[in-house]
């Protein structure tokens, strides 16, 4: 027993003392020294902390790794007065040198012994969208005619409040005087509030159901909560190209789609992946251009498929409508009838986006689903099945589609069938759906100027006559001459027609076009010629004049005004013997703090400018000249971009010299409907630069301090000038410089001068 313990202590001493020896060995030679550092001849930090061991190892202080982006997932590690040290001359593909001439720790390593970087190419940063207050608009849509001796009027009223509780109440009607018979009905009334943060839009009152691939779209009156990508373009619900590559060096990435550069970015040297590159819808191939500080390139190409059909890995979106459904909408014979539930989902898988739609009514069903996949960076497949249980009885629906869209070809072949039973909604008794559809279309250029399109359609109808037709078309572009388009087409069911046509459109100056038209048919051959002229966004005259020279007896003339607060339009045309007139005026009338002002048409967001003047200020949004200020100072600016930055600036080439206008930027994110009233502020500028010397008629030096009684100090410029803010000719003035001091007394001009410059006066001690 004694000789076991003997042997058991001997060990123990011998392993301590092994410890001890091992500790030795791997304590650093020296305390950490202070270096600098290079990663690939390039200068990191100039006092970094690093450790060396007796047996070789080299060790850099822990929060030098952001600076060295060197990847360590397993780096052995040392913990030496409260700071960690991680080992770096093992790294694969890395190099380390420690110079001791120069104190300096040189790392040479490859493009895959970095850390990995991330950027997004085409995304955005949130909006902040600013809550509209109280306000509304009335936009009006007059009509006057005059036909046979028969006079006829027409009104299209649409109004709208917001600042309600967060959204927007509309209500539109019509108004219509016809041979004596008044009639007025309404079309819409709703309340619509927008919720960026889930992006949905919440609908109360007359709306349309949202649609899927296969089901139709229909007017109806009650509830619906949908998903608006439109309210936040920071997100991007499509998927997007990403792009991954090595860059050996901090470089350049030029990125090409269908050889149009469309970004450019920087990275570090390592891996790097670019997402959300900004390409067009269809396919095409991006091309990126990675080119480092000494001039070295790589060139990566990838093929690339985009669709609004398909939503991002997992995106989703859905809507959910109830309510009744409209018939005979924009009649006066409008109704609401049968009640519905209809639902749609949408979700994106990493291959493909899955779609399910359900519509239900009191007696009828229709469920389906579908899909939505890229097959080879190719071609878009989509598929859709459907089932309804109904008054009429049971059936179903399959529908599917291939469609490439490229920069020179394109091609959309669509095939769907139903059964004789087969329900949806906007589907009655009298209205029943094709039992087979067929479409095919395809496009492709010719060169670089001309392109070819064919199309065939087959629709075999159940309650209307077989719809089964061709055609073609050919387009050339002339270049100054304008673009000259041929086509044919061909019914292939019933009458068996052949039609022909040729469209030469020549633009000819600003906002000018020329038209020329001819079009053969069987027994009824016409050619037309047609010249307009559209007004300029900020305002003007338009015009259009149109004559047909064959088979026909027509012409039609008009012309347009736009000005800041409407557009009027005056037209005439001479048909078989009989002459026309009409009158249209279209605009709006705004109010937004207790501001009411005429405008134009206002379809989207505004904003009332006040400038507390009464010069007239053009106003800018987004750098163009969108309006001007009027007697009162207040400029409208219709036609905001909702969920947007707008910036809004005021020009200042027409403001008098004694006039200090606010001139900052204004920036405004609007919601879709909604208005702003921005407040500029002017305030009258006074003062004189006076003109002092001394008794010797020579200028009071540069610097010298001139203050007058109850006014702040200013400072003498150049031959003796000074200028005196806010003050009131006559004044007397007191100059100091060094140990001097004198007093002038300043007078007014001889007639009334817009800030003046007066004297000389002399400065007398």
């Amino acid at each position: 027993m004694r000789s076991l313990n003997s042997g058991l202590a001997c060990g123990l001493l011998l392993s301590v003392m092994m410890s001890s020896l091992h500790a030795q060995i791997s304590k650093p030679v020296t305390a950490p020294e202070v270096v600098a550092v290079t990663v690939n001849g390039e200068e990191v930090a100039d006092f970094a902390s690093v450790l060396r061991t007796n047996d070789g190892k080299i060790f850099i202080a822990r929060q030098l790794l952001s600076a060295v982006r060197l990847n360590m997932p397993d780096a052995e590690v040392l913990h030496i007065g409260g700071i960690d040290y991680c080992r770096i001359d093992n790294l694969p593909d890395t190099h380390v040198v420690f110079d001791d001439a120069t104190q300096t720790l040189r790392i040479v390593a490859s493009g895959s012994a970095f850390n990995g970087t991330t950027a997004s190419i085409g995304g955005q940063q949130r909006r902040n969208v600013q809550a509209p207050p109280l306000g509304g608009y009335l936009n009006y849509d007059l009509t006057y005619s005059n036909s046979a001796g028969y006079y006829n009027f027409g009104a299209l009223l649409d109004a709208n409040v917001f600042g309600i509780a967060g959204g927007e109440f509309e209500y539109r009607e019509i108004y219509r005087q016809t041979i004596g018979i008044n009639s007025l009905y309404r079309l819409d009334t709703k309340y619509v509030r927008d919720f960026p943060d889930s992006i949905t839009t919440l609908t109360l009152g007359d709306s349309t159901t949202v649609s899927s691939n296969w089901s139709n779209q229909i007017y109806f009156g009650g509830i619906q909560y949908d998903t608006n990508f439109s309210i936040r373009p920071d997100v991007i619900p499509t998927p997007l190209p990403t792009l991954s590559g090595v860059a050996q060096a901090p470089s350049t990435v030029n990125i090409y789609v269908d050889s149009v550069l469309r970004a450019s970015t920087s990275v570090n040297s390592g891996p790097f992946a670019l997402s959300n590159v900004p390409v067009f819808t269809g396919q095409g191939n991006v091309q990126m251009v990675v080119q480092d500080a000494l001039g070295r390139q790589q060139v990566i190409s990838q093929p690339f498929i985009s669709t609004p059909l398909m939503l991002r890995e997992g995106t989703h979106a859905g809507s959910v409508e109830a309510g009744l459904q409209r018939e005979n909408y924009g009649l006066a014979d409008s109704r609401y009838a049968d009640g519905f539930v209809s639902g749609t989902y949408r979700y994106g898988f990493k291959y493909m986006t899955a779609e399910t739609h359900a519509e239900f009514t009191a007696q009828d069903q229709d469920m389906g689903v579908g899909s939505t996949i890229p097959l080879f960076n190719f071609m878009v497949l989509t598929t859709s099945v459907a089932g309804s249980m109904s008054q009429y009885g049971s059936g179903g629906l399959a529908q599917v589609q291939l469609s490439h869209q490229s920069q020179g070809f394109g091609i959309s072949v669509s095939d769907t069938v139903t059964t004789k039973n087969y329900w949806q909604l906007g589907y009655d008794g009298n209205n029943r759906p094709s039992s087979h559809e067929f479409l095919a279309q395809g496009s492709m250029s010719l060169g670089s100027r001309i392109s070819f399109s064919l199309s065939y359609l087959n629709d075999a109808n159940r309650n209307l006559p077989n719809i089964k037709a061709a055609a073609t078309g050919l387009t050339f572009d002339m270049r100054h001459y304008g673009s000259l388009s041929l086509s044919i087409s061909k019914e292939l069911a019933n009458t068996r027609t052949l039609t022909a046509g040729a469209l030469w459109v020549i633009p000819y100056g600003h906002q000018s076009v020329a038209t020329s038209q001819i079009n053969f048919a069987a027994h009824d051959t016409t050619a037309n010629f047609e010249v307009s002229r559209t007004p300029d966004l900020e305002g003007g005259w338009g015009y259009r004049a149109r004559t047909t020279v064959i088979n026909d007896d027509s012409q039609d003339v008009g012309v347009t005004y736009l000005s800041k607060v409407g557009q009027i339009e005056l037209d005439a045309n001479h048909v078989a013997s009989q002459v026309n007139e009409q009158v249209e005026a279209t605009g709006g009338i705004a109010v937004l703090g207790g501001i009411v002002r005429p405008t134009r048409w206002i379809d989207s967001s505004f904003a009332m400018v006040e400038v507390p003047l009464k010069q007239t200020v053009d106003v800018y949004s987004n750098n163009r000249v969108i309006g001007h200020t009027d007697g009162g100072g207040i400029a409208v600016l219709p036609n905001l971009v909702a969920y947007e930055n707008n910036s809004i600036r005021l020009d200042d080439t027409a403001i008098p010299l004694d006039v200090a206008l606010d001139l900052s930027d204004r920036t405004v994110t609007p919601p879709q409907k909604g208005g702003y009233l921005i407040k500029f502020e002017a305030k009258k500028v006074t003062g004189a630069t006076i003109i002092l010397v001394d008794e010797h008629n020579q200028p009071l030096p540069a610097g010298a301090v001139v203050r007058a009684d109850g006014q702040a100090s200013e400072r003498v410029a150049r031959d003796g000038e000074v200028f005196m803010p806010d003050i009131v000719l006559p004044v007397s003035v007191t100059a100091t410089w060094g140990a001097r001091r004198c007093t002038a007394k300043a007078l007014p001009p001889a007639s009334p001068i817009v800030l003046p410059t007066v004297g000389p006066f002399v400065c007398s001690q």
